[in-house]
């Protein structure tokens, strides 16, 4: 039997059963917060970044008896099993949270707040039923897309604040954009945006990487991966931002993307897809609404990844104490 451990994009560990070693006991000490410090040390005086194999075979390993192994293993598979399936649990919840987000959403863009409104056909068949008196046009039509780039003149020294797709998720900006000079920014760095922009991925856009830009920071820029939808007479900045998240329309875009293993759609493209809206001041009450409810369940989401997060903590200290002996659990494995 033999057990591989793969620590980092290039070293690969190999541990193969032996009469004094279970390899599965080193399974569980390389999660181990003392095996990460270790690692941590090593990794920080190679002369070149990484961890190579020389550097981990000089590294100081934990040594028991076989049988005193097999206990830690028999403890930290039944331990981690239960936290595993916590998170999971947890994960699981996230996921329904956001998908509800989704639907709240869709369902106030497309049937409004009055549950008693008359509907009528919106004459285009993936949208079904919009209420009377709203109004149906490519977006093209109610806001201008990808209106301001940073020339290739601008000055190298300038100071940018760069959005790449991995900086959004949820609907939001969730890491702090990357500060850079435009002559050392990726050649993507270009489309400029202000606040009351709404951002839509165009490339890999199976991510749904949709966000509102409420920054006031003159300087934001993002990556041509973006559509960035600005300047509309037609809707609001919000409700802009809500209507693309709508799961009619996102499942649009990525049905009209192409490619398969990188999809995207063009903005000409975009331009094309159809939305709805009502007027400006039953588009205030449905922002409006939609800001408190998501606030709601975002407030939730934010608390259920905490708890991940503790859990997870919690996995690596138990594995930590068990493997280095700081816990004795002799007694609480049966026989």
């Amino acid at each position: 039997m033999a057990l591989l451990l793969c620590l980092s994009n290039m070293t690969t560990l190999e541990w193969s059963a032996t009469d004094n070693v279970n390899p599965y006991f080193y399974y569980f000490y390389v999660q181990s917060s003392f095996f990460s410090d270790l690692l941590s040390s090593v990794t920080k005086t190679s002369a070149q970044s990484g961890v190579y194999m020389q550097d981990i075979l000089n590294l100081t390993a934990v040594r028991l008896p076989l049988i005193e192994q097999n206990i830690i293993i028999k403890y930290l598979a039944d331990k981690t099993a239960q936290i595993d399936a916590l998170i999971e649990k947890k994960q699981r919840m996230i996921e329904l949270l956001k998908e509800y987000r989704t639907a709240v959403i869709t369902h106030a863009v497309t049937k409004g707040l009055n549950p008693n409104v008359k509907m009528k056909d919106s004459g285009i068949e993936w949208i079904g039923e919009i209420p009377e008196g709203w109004e149906v046009k490519p977006l093209k039509h109610v806001v201008l897309i990808n209106c301001i780039s940073l020339p290739e003149t601008t000055v190298p020294g300038y100071k940018l604040r760069y959005i790449d797709i991995g900086n959004v998720e949820h609907g939001k900006i969730i890491n702090q954009p990357q500060e850079l000079i435009f002559s050392e920014a990726p050649s993507r760095a270009r489309r400029i945006v202000k606040q009351g922009d709404t951002i839509v991925s165009t490339v890999r856009t199976y991510l749904k990487a949709i966000a509102f830009i409420d920054s006031q920071e003159e300087n934001l820029i993002v990556s041509t991966g973006f559509a960035v939808l600005s300047d509309s007479t037609f809707l609001l900045p919000k409700f802009a931002f809500y209507i693309v998240s709508a799961q009619k329309i996102v499942d649009t875009i990525c049905a009209m993307s192409v490619g398969v293993n990188y999809p995207a759609i063009t903005a000409t493209d975009l331009g094309t897809i159809s939305v709805w809206y009502p007027n400006k001041g039953e588009q205030t009450s449905i922002a409006s609404y939609l800001d408190r409810k998501t606030q709601q369940i975002d407030a939730l989401i934010e608390k259920k990844q905490r708890m991940i997060e503790s859990l997870q903590e919690y996995r690596t200290a138990l594995i930590s104490n068990a493997v280095t002996g700081k816990i004795d659990v002799r007694d609480t494995v049966s026989a």
